[in-house]
Order: C-alpha cells, then structure tokens, then sequence
C-alpha cells in the first residue's frame, strides 16, 4: 500500500488508535489496546513510503501512540 494514496486511511487508524486508548478503564480493556497498537504497527510495516518524511512521521506516530498507551494505563490504573 501507497503512503501518499492512503493518507486518509492512516490519519484515520491513528484517530482510532487514540480513541481506542482513552476509551479503556479495566486492565483487559488496556490488554486489547496493546493488541490493536501492534495491529497499527502491522499495518504501518505494510506502507509503501516514497520519502525519509512519510517514513519518520509513521515512526513518530506509532511511537506516540505507545507513549499515550504507557502514560494512559499508568494514570488509569493508579487510581483503581
């Protein structure tokens, strides 16, 4: 798959990805999100990128991704 053609599809599971992460409250909910952030990284592997730019903003994305995870369930589950 094409970065340049797939824009929409990327922003779209990076969306997803932060909502899937705010949306967790139980310890199993925080299981399955560490599982879709791998699926995210499977689909990442899986682009096309023409350039250094698309290929270090992939990067960046999915390693913020993991950092809202860590910060998320540290947060969350302090409180439990």
């Amino acid at each position: 798959m094409n970065f340049k053609k797939n824009i929409d599809a990327v922003l779209s599971v990076n969306k997803k990805a932060h909502d899937v992460i705010k949306s967790c409250k139980t310890w199993d909910q925080y299981q399955g999100a560490e599982r879709y952030v791998d699926l995210v990284e499977k689909y990442y592997d899986h682009l096309q990128c023409d350039n250094t730019l698309q290929l270090e903003y992939l990067d960046n994305s999915l390693e913020n991704i993991r950092a809202v995870l860590k910060l998320h369930k540290k947060k969350s589950l302090q409180f439990d």
